[in-house]
């Protein structure tokens, strides 16, 4: 048991420093580490470039700074916001405006902007101008206004910058100016922030715990029952998931926003949680007495991988099935292991125990070829 207190310890550590590490991540917002400049007609611009990869061209952003006590992210409405909408996991807010209401997509919460887009026909000209021509979002973070741009440049652009800067002026110009700040002061992470960390953190906790079962020295004997058994634990984690992004953002714009993350990862991320957990507690909680069997080996065999590094192999070893059919045990060697055993003639001492969730499992494995014997 002081193996499953251990992991027990370690896993609400280990979640913690991902959810600082994302949260730090999450709190740097495009608008930081931009270059002012200024147009030929001595308009201050920010303006920043990251490259992209994997053929992707990369990313432009242009900005102005606009202190303003809220955040928004202004984008073309997809059928996934419509969507989001239609199932009740966002609610936006609707201008009145037809067109408008139908081509762009408001992530805010903050009522005094919501009302100046439903009063003010030019402010809602401005955003739609630029999102239908060279802008794909907008957003206000971190007291900047900034724009990504569909087509991105790896230098400043005089005449691309002389039209957005213009366009975001304006904006900023239209913008509402009066607020009550002890109304409006900005936490430092909103509560959509901080949920899509959580789901992010999830699918990062959940890789984690994969790559820690792929390298411990126990394993499962057969994945099979261990997979049934995610399937529903994961589905029913999801379904509760599911159930509280609705809960409590039914009724928020930034409902989409943590659907999306959560269709992206949380899911994956769940499945993942899910199965190391059932896996850790099989081994970890299990107290039952080892059993050792030693068994003929029948066969060997190696498997060849094929991947962007070159080849590897996987060495097994069939042997004699220790349940009492006449089948045989497929297990999992490494090289040295596999190329002292002789087939028929060599023994390997398996010490394996029964499961806490009914799965066995091998602690070791030890080539027996007469009096040398090596442990994998």
């Amino acid at each position: 048991m002081q193996n499953a207190a251990t992991l027990v310890m370690s896993v609400p550590i280990l979640f913690t420093v991902a959810l600082l590490l994302l949260m730090v991540t999450l709190n740097k917002n495009n608008g930081k580490n931009m270059m002012p400049l200024k147009t030929l007609n001595g308009l201050p611009y920010l303006w920043r470039y990251r490259p992209g990869g994997r053929g992707s061209p990369g990313f432009t952003w242009i900005g102005i700074e606009l202190d303003a006590p809220f955040d928004f992210l202004l984008l073309p409405e997809g059928k996934g916001q419509k969507l989001a909408k239609w199932m009740g996991f966002a609610t936006e807010f609707q201008t009145g405006d037809t067109v408008f209401d139908d081509q762009v997509y408001i992530d805010c919460d903050f009522l005094p902007f919501c009302e100046k887009l439903r009063d003010s026909s030019e402010l809602r000209r401005a955003i739609s101008g630029l999102l239908q021509t060279q802008v794909k979002s907008l957003t206000l973070s971190g007291g900047r206004l900034v724009a990504l741009l569909k087509q991105p440049n790896s230098v400043p652009d005089e005449d691309t910058a002389e039209a957005v800067a213009g366009a975001l002026n304006d904006i900023k110009r239209l913008m509402p100016s009066n607020y009550n700040m002890q109304d409006v002061a900005r936490p430092r992470f909103s509560p959509s922030q901080i949920a899509s960390v959580l789901i992010v953190g999830l699918f990062t906790i959940g890789v984690v715990a994969s790559v820690y079962d792929a390298v411990q020295p126990y394993e499962v004997l057969s994945k099979t029952n261990l997979m049934q058994m995610t399937g529903g634990v994961g589905l029913m984690a999801i379904l509760a998931m599911l159930i509280v992004i609705w809960l409590v953002f039914h009724g928020s714009a930034r409902g989409y926003d943590v659907l999306k993350v959560f269709l992206l990862g949380g899911i994956i991320g769940a499945m993942l949680c899910a199965f190391a957990a059932l896996y850790n507690i099989n081994i970890y909680f299990d107290t039952a007495p080892a059993e050792t069997h030693d068994q003929l080996i029948t066969s060997k065999y190696f498997r060849v991988t094929h991947n962007k590094h070159g080849t590897s192999r996987t060495y097994y070893v069939n042997l004699m099935d220790w349940h009492g059919s006449a089948g045989v045990q497929n297990i999992r060697v490494n090289y040295n292991t596999y190329n002292y055993a002789r087939e028929g003639v060599d023994k390997m001492r398996m010490i394996t125990h029964p499961g806490y969730l009914g799965t066995e499992w091998i602690e070791s494995r030890t080539l027996l070829p007469q009096a040398q014997g090596k442990q994998w």
